[in-house]
């Protein structure tokens, strides 16, 4: 029981600790028991909201999370500030992406979160639904290595989506380079232009498994750095 544990919850168990803080606290201490957690993430909400409305969005968005409920959760994105509050709309997005019941409303949810902050989406375990198209050189075995090229690509942060139904598109442009080896000149780019163009030549050696695992790896820390 919570009072077995913390002494009466009515009284000041912390002496000269602020009321909200200890909400908060005792919020934190109990979030793996979602039903706990939620008393006191209702009296942090009564106490401070009755000072500040503003904050109503963030506790929604806290309730959403800890009860993995996305009605809560959209209910918050609709009072964040867009231009203030941009990172809290990102985690809305990340619940969406992570949540959401059918796959187009979590693809569309990880292109909007990925628009917002690159870094979230491996963090949170999301994919980027990305369409990638393959240009340049004739090459030996080229659709074997295409293959090979996008299933490496789909272990370090993206999922190929081949139905022409996703906002992100990532050109491959292969060439050759005069050393004989190859090189992968790529192109990331957002359909709806809200996203920033990533572009990169990276090396891809001679095409091997080795080769293919370390260019997917280095694309995926230029597309998914943290900014």
């Amino acid at each position: 029981m919570l009072g077995d544990i913390h002494g009466d919850p009515q009284g000041d168990p912390q002496g000269g600790t602020p009321p909200l803080d200890r909400y908060i606290q005792y919020f934190n201490a109990f979030e793996t028991y979602p039903r706990r957690a939620l008393t006191w993430l209702n009296k942090a909400k009564n106490f401070e909201t009755a000072i500040i409305p503003l904050a109503i969005p963030t506790y929604n968005l806290d309730r959403g999370i800890l009860l993995k409920d996305l009605n809560y959760v959209a209910l918050a994105l609709e009072g964040f500030n867009p231009v203030w509050q941009r990172d809290m709309i990102a985690i809305c997005y990340r619940e969406f992406a992570l949540r959401e019941r059918t796959r187009p409303a979590r693809q569309a949810a990880a292109e909007e979160l990925f628009s917002m902050n690159r870094g979230a989406l491996l963090q949170a375990g999301i994919k980027l639904p990305v369409e990638i198209r393959f240009s340049g050189d004739s090459i030996p075995n080229q659709r074997r290595i295409e293959r090979n090229i996008r299933r490496t690509l789909s272990r370090t942060g993206f999922t190929p989506i081949t139905s022409g139904s996703t906002r992100f598109i990532l050109n491959i442009n292969l060439v050759i380079t005069p050393t004989g080896n190859y090189a992968a000149v790529c192109e990331l780019y957002d359909t709806y232009g809200t996203a920033r163009t990533i572009r990169r030549t990276l090396p891809i050696g001679a095409l091997s498994r080795n080769d293919i695992n370390n260019f997917a790896e280095i694309l995926s820390r230029t597309v998914f750095r943290v900014e």
